[in-house]
């Protein structure tokens, strides 16, 4: 196949205009299961070690990371199809990263108020809410309750009851004060907090500071 697996930055994993995690996803699935097995546990075992060994600047780090999250949102805006291939390879690559980023003290807040047209279904969220499960998130959204107000209460309570989740919210057309409670906890140590408001094609997303969580005792 001539395709190397183990990339040497992590982004590369989930790269947007390469379509990273379906092309990515669809090849491994091909090789033979003990083939794919073994190249998993490999590409795990490397995603760790980069994120673990991060040695660069906290705003490097909090960059790379919004890169890989911002991207991982675009693949989900503009997925046609969620398959066992596309879960099992986040198992592999996302999950391991936000497990890493978790022993290092480090939450990750990724807020977006995209407007989708037509209105996206009930199964659509629940596809997206098992997408970022896979990825370790928590994924809250306004779109399927008839009463979003009230949904906002919910997750504030939710976010409140987790020690330190890191999560993707979503709320269509929100403003500043829906998202609240993520603004709210900008600047925490070892909170990496984003912001979104582009189509799946745009780039652009807004990092705020962030302060690296000071290494736990040994």
């Amino acid at each position: 196949m001539g395709y190397q697996w183990e990339f040497r930055q992590l982004w590369q994993y989930f790269d947007y205009s390469k379509k990273a995690v379906y092309r990515n996803s669809e090849e491994i699935a091909k090789l033979p299961e003990k083939t794919r097995t073994e190249l998993y546990r490999q590409i795990a075992d490397s995603v760790t070690r980069y994120v673990a060994g991060f040695s660069g600047t906290p705003e490097d780090f909090c960059r790379l990371i919004g890169t890989v999250v911002n991207d991982l949102y675009r693949t989900m805006l503009t997925s046609a199809r969620y398959t066992e291939n596309q879960a099992v390879y986040l198992s592999y690559t996302a999950k391991p990263m936000m497990d890493a980023l978790s022993k290092r003290g480090i939450s990750v807040h990724y807020g977006a108020n995209s407007v989708f047209e037509p209105a996206r279904s009930k199964s659509e969220m629940m596809q997206f809410r098992k997408y970022w499960n896979d990825c370790g998130f928590f994924f809250f959204e306004t779109v399927t309750s008839p009463d979003p107000k009230m949904a906002l209460k919910h997750i504030a309570a939710k976010v409140k009851e987790l020690e330190k989740p890191s999560y993707v919210m979503l709320i269509p057309g929100g403003n500043k004060t829906d998202f609240r409670m993520m603004y709210e906890s900008i600047g925490r140590q070892g909170v990496m907090t984003f912001f979104r408001d582009q189509s799946a094609e745009g780039q652009r997303f807004k990092i705020y500071p962030f302060r690296m969580a000071e290494k736990k005792p040994v």
